[in-house]
């Protein structure tokens, strides 16, 4: 058996909860149509609406943190590589993000 361990950053869909998902799920099943996502789940427009929301945002956040997580991340291994800093410090740095 293989695995891998490891803290990665999920951006786009990987990223959103399950409830999030399974939204995504009705909404693309449905072609984008608020009337028939709010008929399937039994919900008002302003539900849809909402949940709608949440799962831009969620995509938002993952894709803004992928975006801006790297290059401090390869600034903290790069010194720890050159030994400016020792590996407590990089742990440390890093949790920090």
């Amino acid at each position: 058996m293989t695995g891998i361990d490891g803290h990665f950053e999920m951006a786009g869909l990987s990223g959103l909860s399950p409830d999030q998902m399974a939204f995504v799920d009705v909404f693309v099943r449905n072609r984008g149509i608020i009337r028939d996502v709010e008929s399937e789940l039994g919900v008002s427009y302003p539900t849809v609406r909402s949940m709608l929301d949440g799962v831009v945002d969620a995509m938002d956040r993952g894709a803004k943190s992928a975006a801006g997580s790297h290059p401090k991340k390869t600034e903290i291994l790069e010194s720890l590589r050159d030994g400016k800093i020792d590996v407590g410090n990089a742990l440390r740095s890093l949790a920090a993000m």
